[in-house]
């Protein structure tokens, strides 16, 4: 867990999750595709240095053999995400942009926006080298919903703060490249969802059964 605090203070995503939103909002197009081209690349690159070093772990070996990995709490909790994981990645672009209009350290910020990030896909870097293709879906998947999520929290947070070119020309085509971009990453993330929802639907139906059977031996149990 401390490994992992260290990576969300360096927080290497936090600038170019921000650029891709301003980029847009100010109409920027270099800045937005660098923004998005840096993005990609640093979440995989997260991914690969992630399998590298797990899989070098596994073949020296530094970790117990036959041990499962998918019930590490660090990894068991990012390869079956919810709406919860949704929330926190709204929450975390909403707090990006608000770093850059108020002057709060980006760091601080980018705490919250590395821990959206970098624990998912060092998850599924981890079940990439242990062999695990569906726990290494599952965290891609959050990785994927978390990154459109603030890029889609830091865009419109920045409309509403009234973030414009001030050409009249560049903020209408500012204007109409912000609705399509938002558009685009409400689809993607709707998509997504959709794998949100059933393992969210999954783990509700695990709670109640358990619930049901808790109480069921409890019942049992209490009889003379």
């Amino acid at each position: 867990a401390a490994v992992v605090v260290g990576a969300m203070v360096i927080a290497p995503l936090v600038g170019p999750a921000l650029s891709a939103s301003v980029g847009t909002v100010l109409d920027e197009q270099s800045m937005f595709r660098r923004g998005v081209r840096l993005q990609i690349l640093g979440v995989v690159l997260a991914i690969l240095t992630a399998a590298v070093f797990a899989g070098a772990v596994r073949s020296i070996p530094l970790f117990p053999p036959g041990r499962d990995i998918t019930r590490i709490a660090e990894i068991s909790g990012r390869i079956s995400p919810d709406f919860l994981s949704l929330v926190i990645a709204l929450g975390a672009g909403v707090a990006g942009v608000f770093s850059l209009s108020s002057g709060v350290s980006a760091a601080l910020v980018g705490v919250m926006i590395a821990a959206a990030l970098i624990p998912p896909a060092a998850a599924a870097g981890v079940s990439i080298a242990w062999g695990e293709p569906f726990a290494a879906i599952g965290s891609t998947v959050l990785v994927l919903v978390n990154l459109l999520a603030i890029n889609l929290s830091a865009l419109v947070t920045l409309r509403y703060l009234g973030y414009q070119p001030k050409n009249w020309l560049q903020r209408e085509h500012s204007r109409s490249a912000t609705v399509k971009r938002a558009v685009v990453l409400l689809a993607l993330i709707a998509l997504l969802s959709v794998f949100l929802g059933g393992i969210t639907l999954a783990s509700v139906q695990d709670a109640r059964f358990e619930r049901s059977v808790r109480t069921a031996t409890d019942d049992t149990l209490s009889r003379p």
